[in-house]
């Protein structure tokens, strides 16, 4: 076990103790709860070759369409990247996770 840290206060002179393990278990329990709560929301979807999927268009124009597509999955791969079929003779890898 650690000891705490030990400070004395700048006006009145006396010891400030620190308990760092408690203050850094407290933390990770915040953490961990915003965590949790965030990946709540989220849902899993297994992509499949031969899938279709819809892309997104980041800052559109302010009439214009915000989704592109749909795109033909050729690839899927191990780290949440899939590879779609743009036009014939060309491919993009899209990060989906």
């Amino acid at each position: 076990m650690r000891l705490p840290i030990v400070k004395c206060d700048m006006i009145y002179n006396e010891p400030i103790n620190f308990d760092m393990a408690s203050i850094n278990h407290r933390r990770q329990r915040r953490v961990d709860k915003d965590n949790k709560r965030i990946n709540s929301k989220r849902y899993s979807y297994d992509y499949t070759v031969g899938g279709r999927v819809m892309k997104r268009i980041f800052d559109p124009a302010k009439l214009e369409h915000r989704w592109s597509g749909p795109y033909e999955i050729i690839q899927v791969h191990v780290n949440g990247n899939i590879t779609i079929q743009v036009h014939p003779h060309l491919r993009e890898r899209l990060h989906i996770r």
